[in-house]
């Protein structure tokens, strides 16, 4: 999914949960903020891409 991203210009990936935090910041996501979307809690989270090999 990576190397597709990258392939069409993505540098970052974003997504929100609304209790999953703690297993993407150990997969390197990062907490941009935290909101109600659609009536419940979640974090907006960020992750970048590695450098092209």
């Amino acid at each position: 999914m990576e190397e597709e991203a990258r392939a069409h210009g993505y540098h970052r990936f974003y997504l929100y949960t609304p209790n999953q935090q703690a297993l993407y910041r150990r997969l390197g996501w990062k907490d941009l903020e935290d909101c109600h979307y659609r009536g419940e809690a979640v974090t907006i989270m960020r992750r970048d891409l590695t450098p092209p090999r």
